[in-house]
């Protein structure tokens, strides 16, 4: 046997290698194994619009002006026209600011010290339904709150709630929130200070509400409580519920139920985009086979 192997061992050799070649040929040329393929990627982030349910979309880049225009109106960018109508409380109306934002950009001047501005009403629209996630883009000026004054530390989110009037922050520190609910909920006194810019997301659903910044999960920027009753209010607002927000805002992203967790990565990895956050986002895991290059996107890299 030996010496039978040693007399043909070519014509073995030369009949594997055929073999191999024919596996291989026939693999790469499978449908599946077209997926594997590393592409350039030229698509855009996906925006608010991509996900069902979008009910209000108020971006900053839905305004223009000069420096200090008053906004008589914010244009609503879901669809559905629930355009925002801007209200003074005392001097003027919001103002259009051309620089403030995050990373320099506009933002939308709602109060300063001592100066009640003005907020934004919205049409009656979200009485019946029976949950709700928002996403807000706030900064509150470094001088709120240094007393209460009864008309400042309003939230950005405004009148949603039935519950008490909230407060973003109080002179504690502490979040008191009822967006949402039909009861104030007293949350925490976030570790993120809210003179920066933040990413506010709060949801509400029956027996499930919670809030975070910038997409925490534990700690004190992320709250969550299992006693809650779903409630909207019939004159939702942002900027005021009587109190005003001292600041500015960018954003105001609104669905009609609480989004699954790669629903909100998409909104994470927009917000990365558009404002320079760096919130977590999901990388899809590779599907690989032996000696294969992972196929994923990785999100990060593209929101950089």
């Amino acid at each position: 046997m030996v010496d039978w192997l040693t007399k043909h061992r070519r014509a073995l050799l030369y009949v594997l290698t055929c073999l191999a070649f024919a596996v291989l040929l026939s693999y790469t040329s499978h449908p599946r194994a077209q997926q594997v393929v590393r592409r350039p990627i030229t698509s855009a982030i996906a925006g608010p619009d991509s996900i069902a349910d979008l009910e209000l979309w108020l971006p900053i880049s839905a305004l223009s002006g000069a420096d200090e225009d008053e906004i008589t109106t914010w244009p609503d960018q879901s669809g559905n026209g629930r355009d925002g109508t801007g209200v003074a409380d005392a001097i003027t109306k919001p103002l259009y600011r051309t620089a403030g934002g995050p990373s320099g950009g506009p933002s939308v001047e709602l109060g300063l010290a001592g100066i009640r501005r003005g907020h934004f009403t919205l049409p009656n629209f979200a009485t019946g339904f029976t949950s709700g996630e928002i996403f807000l883009v706030p900064q509150v000026l470094p001088d709120d709150p240094p007393t209460d004054s009864g008309v400042n530390m309003g939230p950005p989110a405004g009148d949603w709630g039935t519950g008490t009037q909230s407060l973003y922050p109080f002179t504690d520190g502490v979040i008191y929130e009822n967006w949402g609910s039909t009861v104030r909920k007293t949350t925490n006194n976030p570790t993120t200070n809210l003179t920066n810019w933040v990413v506010y997301n709060i949801r509400t659903a029956s027996g499930d509400w919670s809030w975070s910044i910038n997409g925490a999960t534990s700690g004190n920027d992320f709250f969550s409580t299992a006693s809650n009753t779903v409630a909207f209010g019939t004159a939702p607002r942002i900027g005021t519920n009587g109190r005003n927000l001292n600041g500015r805002i960018v954003e105001v992203i609104f669905y009609s139920r609480v989004l699954n967790s790669t629903e909100r990565f998409t909104i994470h990895a927009y917000l990365n985009s558009t404002y320079g956050f760096s919130l977590p986002i999901a990388k899809l895991l590779p599907f690989r086979r032996p000696f294969e290059r992972p196929n994923y996107i990785d999100l990060e890299q593209i929101a950089a």
